[in-house]
């Protein structure tokens, strides 16, 4: 058995994160399952923020993301996290717009049509199973109370000083630690 790595450990907040990879792309590996989170997980991640926020909490931790960051150009890739990262990508659409504040997010299991990143980044629409479950999501995301009122921004805006995670940075190559990080689940 291959040792695991020993990553940089990072605490940063969202605006922090958005900040150190602004302008960058994030990939999201094959090995990486599609989109799954459904209305209920989205809807009680968004909601435990948003009572962080009512009750004053100075932050908010939403767990650990490892990303794999290139030596030679720095690409990045999400290991483990995934399914927090588009859903904050796919708030950020609903509540603010994807204007270059969340860095863009490329899947490797997209076609050369590019329909995961096309809908994230200009909602152009395809028939992917992926890509309609996005959808939905963001839709989901529309309607929520007060998001087209302005709170949606207001609560985004508080994400970004507030909501925190753990970023673990590993130079070790992608497949190895994911296999690494899934071993004993």
């Amino acid at each position: 058995m291959k040792k695991c790595s020993k990553p940089m450990i990072q605490r940063l907040t969202l605006g922090e994160f958005l900040e150190k990879h602004r302008g960058r792309c994030i990939s999201i590996p094959l090995f990486q399952r599609n989109y799954k989170w459904d209305h209920k997980t989205v809807q009680k991640f968004l909601e435990d923020i948003r009572r962080a926020k009512q009750s004053g909490k100075k932050a908010y931790m939403i767990g650990m993301m490892t990303l794999y960051v290139e030596k030679e150009n720095g690409a990045v890739q999400v290991i483990d996290g995934q399914q927090r990262l588009i859903t904050l990508a796919l708030a950020a659409r609903a509540f603010v717009c994807y204007d270059g504040r969340f860095p863009l997010l490329q899947f490797e299991r997209d076609t050369d049509q590019k329909e995961r990143e096309s809908f994230l980044c200009r909602e152009k629409e395809s028939g992917g199973v992926d890509v309609k479950h996005m959808k939905a999501v963001l839709k989901l995301l529309r309607e929520m109370p007060g998001a087209e009122s302005g709170e949606g921004e207001a609560l985004f805006s508080w994400m970004s000083g507030h909501v925190e995670m753990v970023c673990r940075y590993t130079e070790k190559e992608p497949l190895q630690e994911f296999l690494c990080l899934n071993e004993k689940k």
